[in-house]
């Protein structure tokens, strides 16, 4: 268990599941990194500014941790426990359009033009 410690109070203590070449590497938060680029680059097109939670606060502290939580606990309660983590590749069908699907216009990205 590790004492997590944020603003000088402890309220959080967490499990961790170490990184490792098996199911959880520290490689793997790579691709938040790189999601958090492109949709930086999707507010900078609709002339917005990117909310500070894209870039790398939206992983808080993981990437400094020495694993990643199994357990989370908040004043002694259990506030997110992992249950099942694999790794392996998601068949084609998983991204099929959905029987039925009809597309009806495209989405507004909340660009000045939405204001």
């Amino acid at each position: 268990m590790y004492r997590v410690v944020e603003d000088g109070s402890s309220d959080e203590e967490q499990c961790l599941i170490p990184w490792s070449a098996g199911v959880v590497k520290k490689g793997d938060l790579e691709v938040f990194k790189s999601f958090a680029s492109f949709m930086s680059q999707m507010f900078v097109g609709t002339g917005a500014e990117a909310p500070k939670e894209l870039g790398e606060q939206a992983l808080g502290n993981l990437t400094h941790a020495p694993g990643v939580p199994a357990l989370r606990l908040h004043h002694g309660e259990v506030v997110g426990e992992l249950k099942k983590l694999e790794r392996g590749q998601l068949p084609g069908d998983k991204f099929a359009v959905p029987a039925g699907y009809t597309k009806v216009g495209q989405a507004r990205l909340g660009g000045p033009e939405d204001e």
